[in-house]
């Protein structure tokens, strides 16, 4: 609030002060033409130093508020105009109290001179610095929509490495055993192996496009985000997890509702997850625990499973962005990364080993309340 009105007194202080100095000088020209002049041409030579600084002082609260300083860095340049001002007052009163003076226009003229130089010079100084710093400010907003640009640039031609590399790779498996169908069905239990491999490869693919689909839409909302019940979210795609694998079990800890500022996309990160744990699970009984827990300013999600673990070679590259370092989990795990870090969370590999899997994702909490369930 004290910075708001800051912003909005300083563009009027400036003039006001400069009228005031001006009105000074005019009372001074006065008594010099009409009185007396017992400093002669020191007066004149003070008083003609002092007026450029004079309407550059106004010509500023003018020009403040239509130029390009942000208003919030008024208070900065107001700072050095004050600062200025106060310093050579000082140094000036320094002198003064230990030279002699002859009048009282010595003094007024002394004093005026000194505030105007003082203040024209911080104003100055001021002006410049902060412009200086907008131009750093902008700079660097150009390079990081540069960055930005490229980063973009390098998701879609990953995308398009992925796509080459998951989808023409499984559909050229999907022609080869469509051929050994075609060959050779008969009834027998070979035709029956090549179908259900023709069908996986096809989940397969659909499961890639629509990660995908979901990358796409991420960057097309641009950062757009509403208060979502990760809660839901996850029950959601539990149910679906038990609904395609009979045999697994699936334990939660998780409160009514937990609250961050995301979107839908989000469920693909935990389905992702969720579909991990239990495909690359080689337990008679795949076990899943998903565990909830909301703090202050954080909100954290745990999966757990009992499955073999990750390699050691793959561990520090699991979440990598190049698919080549995983290709047993492909798209999905990119996927979720970048849809955490979209929503300001992170995800982390807490543990692995042969008695399973710990991935935790954690993410800032949200103070509003859901009043609909996310579908």
């Amino acid at each position: 609030m004290r910075n708001k009105l800051a912003t909005l007194i300083i563009p009027y202080v400036f003039p006001g002060a400069g009228i005031l100095f001006a009105l000074v000088m005019c009372v001074e020209a006065y008594y010099v033409a009409f009185v007396s002049n017992p400093l002669g041409s020191v007066w004149t030579a003070g008083f003609v130093t002092s007026l450029p600084f004079v309407l550059g002082i106004v010509y500023t609260g003018v020009w403040l508020p239509n130029s390009d300083i942000a208003s919030d860095r008024y208070t900065r340049v107001g700072a050095w105009f004050l600062g200025g001002l106060g310093a050579s007052l000082l140094i000036n009163l320094v002198i003064m109290s230990s030279t002699p003076l002859g009048s009282r226009l010595e003094l007024v003229s002394w004093i005026r001179w000194a505030a105007t130089i003082g203040g024209g010079v911080g104003l100055l100084i001021g002006t410049f610095e902060t412009r200086s710093i907008n131009r750093a400010v902008q700079m660097e907003r150009e390079r990081v929509r540069a960055e930005e640009a490229e980063a973009n640039e390098r998701l879609l031609e990953y995308l398009n490495a992925t796509l080459r590399h998951e989808v023409l790779n499984s559909a050229n498996v999907i022609d080869g055993h469509a051929e050994l169908v075609r060959a050779e069905h008969d009834g027998s239990r070979t035709a029956s192996d090549h179908i259900d491999t023709i069908q996986s490869r096809a989940r397969e693919i659909e499961s890639v496009i629509e990660d995908v689909r979901v990358l796409l839409d991420l960057y097309k909302n641009d950062g757009e985000t509403t208060p979502t019940d990760i809660t839901a979210l996850l029950r959601t795609e539990i149910d679906t997890l038990r609904a395609a694998h009979d045999n697994v079990s699936v334990d939660t800890s998780m409160p009514e509702e937990a609250v961050i500022a995301a979107n839908q996309p989000l469920r693909r990160a935990f389905a992702n997850l969720l579909r991990n744990a239990v495909e690359h699970n080689d337990s008679d009984v795949p076990r899943v625990e998903v565990a909830v827990h909301r703090d202050t300013d954080t909100v954290s999600v745990r999966i757990a499973d009992n499955g073999p673990g990750i390699p050691e070679a793959k561990r520090d590259t699991i979440l990598s962005r190049d698919i080549r370092h995983d290709t047993t989990h492909g798209l999905g795990l990119t996927l979720t990364q970048t849809l955490v870090e979209s929503y300001d969370g992170t995800i982390e590999l807490t543990d692995t080993g042969p008695d399973g899997t710990v991935f935790t994702l954690t993410f800032p909490r949200h103070g509003d309340r859901v009043t609909m369930d996310a579908p």
